[in-house]
């Protein structure tokens, strides 16, 4: 999905994110998708980009991915978006700072029409900022450690990676065993 397809959401001022930020960062992936991925916020690599975990975590994250994937022998489609759309800093070109309450709350409407459009089987939540904003999801969510949080415990390889993957192995292949085959297969 392309921010093409939501001039609302393309547009949006509801809160104070809008001033400092480049662009919004909708997501990135397929829709309808057999899962989606929820994380924090966009960082300054993707308020660069305009594309959700294009900065070091998102590199991790894709590593964890190849190898979940590459394991489960067919691929779930999926799509990638945060709780909010905006990077969350204070002056332009600021350090990130986590979104507030009040920012996720603003937000949670753009977030609820991408997971409208998307229809994913389950969503994973990376992080607790994703979790605590979208834990009562009809009960069809996960939790996993937020990719920036593995990074800065040592990366690839550290024992957090490790787990992480076998997780999200997990979640996957329940997720896959549950729908028999995914969407994109």
């Amino acid at each position: 999905m392309n921010s093409k397809g939501w001039v609302d959401i393309n547009k949006c001022k509801k809160c104070s994110l809008h001033k400092y930020r480049r662009q919004i960062v909708i997501g990135k992936g397929r829709f309808p998708a057999d899962v989606l991925f929820i994380g924090e916020a966009p960082g300054k690599s993707e308020d660069l980009r305009g594309t959700p975990f294009s900065g070091p975590s998102g590199k991790l994250f894709e590593r964890a991915l190849e190898i979940v994937f590459d394991k489960l022998k067919s691929i779930p489609t999926y799509y990638i978006t945060n709780t909010v759309l905006c990077r969350p800093c204070d002056k332009k070109g600021g350090p990130n700072r986590a979104p507030s309450k009040e920012e996720i709350l603003t937000c949670k409407q753009n977030i609820l029409k991408i997971i409208y459009r998307v229809n994913p089987y389950e969503t994973i939540l990376l992080g607790k900022v994703a979790e605590n904003a979208f834990k009562s999801l009809d009960g069809k969510n996960h939790s996993l450690q937020h990719p920036a949080y593995i990074l800065r415990r040592g990366g690839v390889k550290s024992p957090e990676f490790r787990i992480f993957c076998r997780k999200l192995h997990e979640i996957l292949k329940g997720i896959k065993k549950k729908h028999l085959v995914f969407r994109g297969n």
